[in-house]
């Protein structure tokens, strides 16, 4: 007979990459060993939000799974609780207080002697895992520079699942060093930060040679994690940690080698800012000082008005300096004397929104779907500013007009020129403005009411207006003397630790994008939590 209910059988360890639609019900017929896997047992399912019933099995010999169990029924605030099950819990607490007892057993001892075999035995485990060999390992020394943590909108490819997850991340571990590469694979590690940050991470992939090419097209790709998260900001929470871990792992490896000459490794975990990374047509991106970088926009033919060529590019530099991880600050602005932006190159834009004219065979719905993800698309690459963890500058002089409006709102801190002048101007050209400066300055300025009879008439403002709204922190006499002020502000944030810039911005920025204050508490408290170390002081 047909019930109608699918029924899947797992072990625990199968559990943990599960993406199983409808998860409602989870049944564990053993009681599992540690608290964290009443989480870890419903799949990635369950642990992006999905609410259902857990069923757990226990003798009252279990005293120690009891007790998990108990805990776990507590957490969650359950009202009614078994009383055997208390009494059971607490009897073993005391036991463990008085000494008779361990919660969780570890090595002491007599167990000590075995500690060495206990790891060369986890070892093989992990090289069975990752169908490794030491063979493979350069024995050469090498220099390591951190993979790339861009964050993809949509759903992985490689996600069997429902479309849960809406953003998702391929970080590259399999050339890293082995001893960093098992440090930030291990599985204790990852889900801690599964459990801070609420996404899923799943090793995928198969162990190579380093730097070595995949032999068929068809074979399975080089080890990566892939992390996946319903909103932007989990994700690059998660790549955040566990970059960290590849850092401490890097430095771990370094230290070896200091100790024993012979390591296989030298580590680099900087990327060293290189002008030859940087080359676009109509970009000037220079580096002020280590960690402060200089985006100039460079088309003075037509005042920097901007084509799909130079938006695109503009999205991709910034993104790129972002995953660089000695950049600390961004300074944008204009070699342009006349304009920091004419906006929109209407040329370009009219042959997007015309399309093929009469000859166009396109029906509604296609050009509705190409529009719609170009306009997207465009808001990704404009709005970099809000997304990365990097704050940014932003310089404005001469004409600013339309885009020149989405660029500069997406910025951490606006600085403008006594001859700047403003204008929301898409409604002159009949649009409405669709990049960010709708949604964002509504937040960042102080007169509603002024914003709106801006955004409404398309007018002109004046450096003056812009300060008076709230938009710029400062108005300087030119773009020499802006250029100058706007450099020792950046060198002043430059001296901070890197980790406390970027929380910093992200603190902010994530309330002005909506978000709730106690969400915001909880984030930074894991932040410090986590990144807090021995230096701590002030810089006097």
């Amino acid at each position: 007979m047909n019930s109608g209910v699918n029924i899947l059988i797992a072990t625990s360890i199968a559990a943990r990459g599960l993406d199983v639609k409808g998860l409602d019900l989870v049944i564990n017929y053993d009681a599992p060993n540690h608290m964290e896997d009443y989480v870890h047992r419903v799949g990635r399912t369950g642990r992006a939000g999905k609410k259902g019933t857990a069923i757990t099995f226990v003798t009252s010999k279990q005293e120690r799974s009891i007790t998990d169990l108990v805990k776990a029924m507590k957490f969650l605030q359950q009202d009614q609780i078994e009383p055997r099950l208390i009494e059971i819990s607490n009897a073993f607490l005391k036991k463990v207080k008085s000494g008779k007892e361990k919660y969780y057993f570890g090595f002491g001892g007599r167990g000590l002697d075995n500690l060495q075999e206990i790891r060369e035995n986890n070892r093989d485990l992990e090289r069975k895992v990752f169908n490794e060999d030491d063979s493979n390992e350069p024995s050469t020394t090498k220099t390591f520079q951190l993979p790339d943590f861009q964050i993809i909108q949509g759903r992985a490819n490689e996600t069997a699942g429902p479309e849960r997850c809406k953003y998702h991340s391929r970080i590259q571990i399999n050339d890293l060093p082995q001893k960093t590469r098992w440090l930030v694979s291990k599985s204790d590690n990852l889900n801690k930060i599964i459990e801070l940050t609420s996404t899923s991470i799943t090793n995928k992939g198969q162990y190579y040679a380093p730097n070595t090419k995949i032999p068929n097209k068809s074979d399975p790709p080089k080890l990566y994690l892939l992390v996946e998260g319903l909103t932007e900001k989990s994700v690059r929470d998660a790549n955040n940690m566990i970059r960290q871990s590849m850092i401490e792992g890097l430095e771990a490896v370094a230290r070896d080698q200091n100790i024993a000459p012979t390591g296989k490794y030298t580590v680099n975990d900087k990327m060293v800012f290189n002008k030859e990374d940087y080359k676009y047509d109509g970009f000037v991106v220079s580096e002020i000082e280590e960690g402060f970088a200089h985006v100039q926009f460079n088309r003075p033919k037509n005042l920097n008005a901007f084509s799909t060529k130079n938006w695109q590019d503009y999205g991709e530099i910034l993104y790129k300096l972002d995953a660089d991880s000695s950049t600390k600050v961004i300074l944008i602005s204009s070699t342009v004397a006349k304009s920091f932006s004419s906006g929109l190159d209407l040329k370009d834009a009219m042959v997007l929104f015309q399309g093929g004219g009469k000859d166009d065979t396109r029906d509604f719905k296609e050009r509705y779907d190409g529009l719609n993800k170009y306009i997207t698309d465009f808001q990704h690459a404009i709005g970099a500013p809000a997304r990365i963890k990097t704050p940014t500058i932003c310089l404005l002089n001469g004409l600013n007009l339309g885009l020149a409006l989405d660029i500069s709102s997406a910025t951490t801190i606006r600085v403008a020129t006594q001859d700047a002048k403003f204008s929301i101007r898409e409604i002159k050209v009949g649009i409405i403005a669709d990049i960010g400066v709708l949604q964002r300055l509504p937040s960042i300025v102080n007169n509603q009411s002024r914003l709106n009879q801006y955004a409404l008439t398309g007018e002109n403002w004046s450096a003056q207006d812009a300060w008076d709204l709230g938009f710029v922190s400062k108005v300087v006499p030119d773009l020499k003397s802006g250029i100058d002020y706007c450099t020792e502000l950046g060198q002043s944030i430059n001296t901070n630790k890197a980790w406390t810039i970027q929380g910093t911005k992200n603190s902010l920025q994530q309330i002005y994008d909506g978000g709730l204050v106690q969400d915001g508490l909880k984030e930074v408290a894991i932040v410090n939590a986590f990144n807090i170390d021995n230096d701590f002081g002030p810089k006097l």
